[in-house]
């Protein structure tokens, strides 16, 4: 779980979106961050052009469009009041299914919505969120998805 988790965090990374209720999402991310066992990070913008070199000016571009990165990964009761969280979050909103990964009891699904993308996995214990807001356009889903993004 945690494998695919870290696969998807660095398609993220190299991915790049915003939301429009982007406050919704922070709201949640507040309310978990405060809990013993939930794991959060909170990814800054401005920190990737540390690790994209001048000359990469698609990166470069691609990176500028990013509001926001927010990871959550919860176990037991706190994963299910988590995963309860995002789908109240999700409903009523445009979310459309763009990708979906299977691999036992192992669920990653990608989701999209104007200038939103979130990654939500999922196993038998476990929940982990990963949400990335900003000016997402087809360029950016097309380099996420084929992994055109790269660090050097």
């Amino acid at each position: 779980m945690k494998q695919i988790l870290l696969t998807v965090l660095i398609a993220l990374i190299s991915l790049t979106s915003s939301a429009q209720n982007n406050k919704s999402f922070k709201s949640i991310y507040d309310n978990f961050s405060s809990r013993n066992n939930v794991e959060c990070v909170k990814i800054y913008p401005k920190v990737f052009a540390f690790f994209i070199p001048d000359s990469d000016t698609t990166e470069k571009a691609m990176f500028k469009k990013m509001d926001a990165v927010m990871i959550l990964s919860a176990e037991n009761s706190d994963g299910k009041d988590l995963f309860k969280a995002i789908e109240d979050y999700m409903e009523g909103k445009s979310f459309e299914p763009v990708m979906e990964a299977k691999d036992g009891h192992d669920n990653v699904i990608m989701y999209h919505a104007p200038k939103e993308l979130l990654f939500l996995a999922t196993d038998s214990t476990e929940t982990s969120a990963i949400y990335i807001s900003g000016d997402i356009d087809k360029a950016l889903m097309k380099a996420v998805m084929e992994g055109d993004i790269k660090f050097k």
